[in-house]
């Protein structure tokens, strides 16, 4: 028996408090409160300018001038003029984050259309049998329409239900009002009911949305980043390349690439093994990303090699970034090893060459500084050597 009850009141939380099932973050939260609100008052911006001309149209050519129908019409349809111009303003306006006046202006809509309801059931409706129209489509429309939380609308229907039975007698005392009573509790548990799922769906696809949005995320970054280092990989190295390739030519700019190789990196894994070698690959990459420029683009080009993009750059400028990276990463600690040096070999794009051109001579040059005892910057064509210092 304490097992059933446990979980009928484990069910009963999910079903008022469904957010904690699918919402992980308070940013996710945030971002499900606005796509609800966006909803939401779109809906109530459509039904409230229907409503409006509608309700004009009833208080003018169906109504009888000057009697109590017709006022009620034109009262109604002014009051929904209302919610329609805030509707339009908050759907024009820049929300970056839902708070309580926008819940509030949701919430009061679903409690002005009881309001009205419940005010023509009182003065027009002559059977307690029967729920008037109006009465029954603010009932589930409110429950279909529009998403509000359980709790919210658990809150709404009761009021609703109370306010019905208290006013019923006050306004139709000399009438049986058991029926009506049935049919009004029947009606809201019903529509609650409908609301509660309804909301739990949204929140649901929502929530789906979200997983396959994070999968796509992690599947792009798999697709373009090297799996130890986090750099980018030599895929997408190639598209960066073509588009600022593309970038060069469109604006007549200039770029320049440097390829980068650990010195002796064999020894490292031999002699140390290959858990500090990946070790020692992931602090290199680290030590590269904190030295470069915002604009320039770092990749693991293959091995122990990588491979630095840099965009509306001359040779010369290169030069001066690769050997700067070149003292530093000679000078760093790598802790597991006693010391550690690279070989730069850098080139400025040419107008007349293709891509495989390019990173040819930046890769010429870095063989060039390897003859010439590691640990230094090549330029193409053995115009310069600089280093091993």
């Amino acid at each position: 028996m304490t097992n059933q009850l446990n979980y009928f009141k484990n069910y009963i939380k999910k079903i008022v408090f469904p957010k904690s099932q699918y919402l992980s973050s308070n940013d996710q939260t945030n971002e499900f409160e606005s796509e609800v609100f966006k909803h939401n008052n779109i809906l109530i911006g459509i039904l409230a300018y229907f409503l409006f001309f509608e309700q004009l149209y009833y208080g003018f050519f169906v109504r009888e001038a000057g009697s109590l129908h017709q006022e009620v019409h034109i009262i109604t349809a002014f009051l929904v003029l209302v919610y329609a111009l805030i509707s339009t303003y908050l759907y024009f306006s820049s929300t970056k984050k839902i708070n309580f006046s926008h819940k509030s202006f949701v919430i009061s809509f679903g409690v002005m259309g009881f309001i009205i309801a419940i005010t023509r059931t009182m003065l027009f409706q002559n059977s307690i049998f029967t729920l008037p129209t109006i009465y029954l489509a603010v009932n589930y429309g409110l429950a279909v329409i529009i998403y509000l939380k359980p709790t919210i609308s658990l809150i709404i229907y009761s009021s609703a239900v109370f306010s019905s039975i208290y006013l019923f007698s006050v306004f139709h005392s000399e009438q049986i009002v058991y029926p009506y009573i049935s049919d009004v509790i029947s009606n809201a548990i019903v529509a609650w009911i409908v609301s509660a799922i309804n909301y739990h769906r949204y929140l649901k696809n929502f929530s789906n949305k979200l997983k396959i949005s994070e999968m796509n995320q992690e599947l792009k970054k798999l697709s373009s980043r090297d799996a130890l280092t986090e750099l980018y990989n030599r895929r997408k190295l190639d598209d960066f390349l073509q588009q600022e390739l593309d970038r060069t030519k469109r604006y007549q700019l200039e770029f320049s690439v440097i390829i980068i190789d650990i010195d002796n990196f064999k020894e490292v894994n031999d002699n140390y093994g290959h858990n500090v070698g990946d070790q020692i690959l992931v602090k290199f990459s680290q030590l590269l990303a904190a030295n470069i420029r915002d604009a320039d683009k770092l990749g693991r080009w293959g091995g122990e090699e990588f491979l630095i993009i840099a965009p509306e750059t001359e040779l010369e400028s290169a030069f001066q970034l690769a050997e700067k990276l070149r003292k530093i990463i000679a000078e760093y600690n790598f802790d597991q090893i006693e010391s550690l040096t690279a070989s730069f070999g850098a080139a400025e794009y040419n107008n007349d060459q293709s891509i495989y051109q390019l990173i040819n001579r930046a890769d010429m040059a870095l063989y060039k500084a390897k003859e010439n005892g590691k640990n230094n910057v090549c330029l193409p064509e053995a115009a310069a050597i600089y280093g091993n210092d």
